[in-house]
C-alpha cells in the first residue's frame, strides 16, 4: 500500500535508527566512557535476582529474532490460531519483504554507527546548535502546550474563582448569614426569657386566630 502507509512505514524506519541512536549512546558512554561517578564509589554488578533475569532477556533478545524467518517461520505457525480473522491479507512475495528487511538492519546499523562516530571521540562534541536547542527542548512541545492549554486554563480558573467562587458562591453564603442576622436581631427583642410573656403572646395569637375565623366565617 501507498499513501499514509507509506508515510507510517517511514515513521518506523526512523523511529528504529534513533532507538538504536540512544541505546548505542547509553551502552558506548557507560563502558567505554569517562567514569562520571563520585570518588570513591566503584560500579559492581547487580545481585542474581537482578542479573539473572536480564541475562534471560539479553540472550531470547539476541535470538528472538531466529524464531521467525522466511526459511523456518515457527513463529508465524504458533500464532496462526491468533490471526484467523486476517487469513485473507497477503504479504508481498518475492524479494520485496527482503528489502524491506535490509532497509530496517540498515537504519539501525545506522544509528549504531552514528551514535559510535559520536561518543566514542577523544572528546565528546559540543552540545549546542539548532537541532541540539529543539531536541534538549522537547521539540517544543511544553512550551506550545503552555501557551495554547495550560495558561487559558490558569487565565480561565483565575477569572472563575474571582466572579463565581468570590462573589457568587461567597456572596451566597455571607448573604444567607447576613439575613440570619437581621433576622436575629429583629427577633431577639421579643425572647425576654420571662414565662408570662410567651403566655401572652399565644394567648393573643389565639384570641386573633379566633377573630379572623367568625369575621371570615361571617362573610
Amino acid at each position: 500500500r501507498g499513501g499514509w502507509w507509506l508515510v507510517l512505514w517511514a515513521v518506523g524506519i526512523v523511529t528504529a535508527a534513533l532507538t538504536a541512536f540512544y541505546m548505542s549512546r547509553m551502552m558506548f558512554l557507560t563502558f567505554f566512557g569517562e567514569p562520571r561517578g563520585d570518588d570513591g564509589v566503584h560500579p559492581h554488578e547487580s545481585a542474581p535476582l537482578i542479573t539473572l533475569p536480564l541475562a534471560a532477556l539479553g540472550g531470547l533478545a539476541l535470538v528472538g529474532g531466529l524464531v521467525n524467518t522466511p526459511f523456518a517461520p515457527v513463529l508465524e505457525h504458533f500464532l496462526e490460531p491468533s490471526f484467523e480473522a486476517v487469513e485473507q491479507a497477503h504479504l508481498p512475495g518475492g524479494i520485496t519483504p527482503w528489502l524491506l528487511a535490509v532497509v530496517s538492519v540498515g537504519a539501525g546499523v545506522a544509528g549504531i554507527m552514528a551514535a559510535r562516530r559520536r561518543y566514542l571521540g577523544e572528546e565528546l562534541p559540543e552540545e549546542t546548535g539548532a537541532t541540539w536547542e529543539l531536541v534538549e527542548g522537547g521539540y517544543r512541545v511544553d512550551d506550545v502546550y503552555g501557551d495554547a492549554v495550560v495558561i487559558p486554563a490558569r487565565k480561565t480558573a483565575e477569572a472563575l474563582a474571582f466572579v463565581a467562587d468570590a462573589r457568587v458562591v461567597d456572596g451566597a453564603v455571607n448573604g444567607t448569614g447576613w439575613l440570619v442576622q437581621r433576622l436575629a436581631a429583629m427577633l431577639r427583642p421579643i425572647q425576654t426569657g420571662f414565662a408570662r410573656s410567651y403566655v401572652l403572646g399565644v394567648l393573643a395569637g389565639t384570641v386573633g386566630l379566633v377573630v379572623w375565623l367568625l369575621v371570615r366565617g361571617a362573610g
